[in-house]
């Protein structure tokens, strides 16, 4: 049976530039590009193995369908290391491998790279928490010093509250990735999270969550969350991915919002 397509495009439709995954289909990232950027405004190019990047030959093709099909790009790193690991070889092994796939998307130009911090063992002390934010700073540091620009990464919420890191977010001038279906699992104010980093969201994640499982179609988002994003979206300018791995997640979460937003329909703004 043919892959189903989406029924109609809605590039510009939205005052945000709206995205979604790499992987709506059970393919790669050129096939599921070629099906998917008719539709939408830009694409979040799925990275989760370090050991697994874009071949040089996919990101070639990503570049021309960029201009084929007037699409942009975001790009989720790498998330099977950590640079705050207590580890110092892991931490190595975490910037090197980040480095790589900054490298190999580079030619892209992506809006932003959504990076996953980790803080694993907690409750942690304030001194353990403090030794883990000195391991994340000195990661950083390494990172920047190779040529990555700072304003490049979007630091994602998990399970922490992202304030662990706010220091650093605007000492480094770090963008955030507002991860709605992590704050919703973990309890947390959706829209008290937004507005606290509003100056520095470049990028929401937005996907529905039920009975503790997150990834779903926005048909599933909870009353309280799907109100304060009624009230946060008409006025986001950034990237707004519908952060799913199924077409038919996709499609439910395209009707969610067509049926909520087309008072506030505009351009989208890329930041290419």
């Amino acid at each position: 049976m043919p892959a189903p397509l989406l029924s109609k495009s809605d590039k510009g439709r939205f005052p945000f530039t709206l995205a979604t995954t790499s992987f709506i289909y059970p393919d790669d990232y050129v096939p599921n590009v070629e099906r998917l950027a008719p539709y939408v405004d830009e694409i979040e190019l799925l990275c989760f193995e370090s050991a697994h990047l874009p071949a040089r030959s996919a990101i070639e093709a990503l570049s021309r369908l960029c201009g084929e099909y007037d699409v942009t790009y975001n790009v989720h790193l790498p998330t099977d290391l950590s640079i705050g690991h207590r580890d110092g070889s892991h931490r190595e092994q975490a910037v090197h491998a980040l480095l790589q796939a900054f490298e190999r998307v580079a030619p892209l130009t992506p809006t932003t790279c959504t990076l996953h911090i980790p803080c694993d063992g907690q409750p942690l002390s304030a001194d353990e928490i403090e030794r883990w934010r000195d391991r994340v700073r000195a990661s950083l540091e390494k990172i920047f010093e190779a040529g990555v620009r700072p304003g490049l990464i979007s630091v994602e919420t998990l399970d922490y509250p992202l304030e662990a890191l706010k220091d650093l977010i605007a000492a480094f001038g770090l963008g955030v990735c507002l991860d709605v279906g992590h704050l919703i699992l973990h309890g947390r104010d959706v829209e008290k999270t937004f507005a606290e980093f509003a100056d520095r969201t470049a990028i929401i994640h937005l996907h529905g969550v039920r009975d503790g499982k997150d990834h779903l179609g926005l048909d599933h988002l909870p009353h309280d969350p799907g109100a304060a994003l009624i009230r946060i979206l008409p006025t986001f300018k950034g990237v707004v991915s519908l952060e799913v791995f199924a077409f038919d997640h996709l499609a439910a979460s395209l009707n969610w919002l067509e049926g909520r937003f087309t008072p506030f329909s505009a351009p989208a703004r890329h930041s290419r």
